[in-house]
């Protein structure tokens, strides 16, 4: 698994949110604090199918979590603002790099029903490996995040 870019992923995004200087969202879009809120909920969920997969479960990855307001809005508020949220996600990211690379070839390999939902429109729900997933997580999820967060500067 290509766990060195993956940390090269979540370096990347790390840097947009540390850059800070966001202003309020277009109509219908994150905030940056929802977006962190969003990405940490994510990372923590990944890395958490990984330790069940390594443990002998069969996890479920379900990011509707990481979308849903409530939750959305607990993180916010337990992390207590950007510096916080940001500091999250740096640590789940870490875990989830940290995850990925203690597993071994045939528990990455290891599928898992993965069900992927965006602004209410299916993007995937089938078995997917987890290193697959654990690696999309940081190198296909992080970057349209980054690319928000840049859009919410001013």
């Amino acid at each position: 698994m290509d766990v060195a870019g993956m940390r090269t992923s979540l370096g990347e995004f790390l840097a947009v949110a540390e850059g800070g200087g966001f202003g309020p969202p277009p109509a219908g879009e994150w905030d940056a604090e929802h977006n962190l809120a969003h990405v940490a909920s994510g990372l923590a969920s990944g890395a958490a199918a990984g330790l069940a997969i390594a443990s002998g479960q069969r996890q479920v990855y379900d990011n509707r979590v990481s979308l849903d307001e409530w939750n959305l809005q607990r993180i916010v508020a337990e992390a207590g603002g950007l510096a916080g949220l940001i500091d999250l996600v740096r640590r789940y990211g870490e875990l989830l790099c940290e995850v990925a690379a203690g597993l071994t070839e045939r528990e990455g390999d290891v599928s898992l029903q993965v069900l992927i939902v965006s602004k209410d429109q299916l993007i995937v729900d089938t078995p997917r490996p987890i290193g697959s997933l654990l690696a999309g997580l940081c190198q296909n999820h992080l970057p349209p995040h980054a690319d928000q967060l840049r859009a919410l500067r001013g």
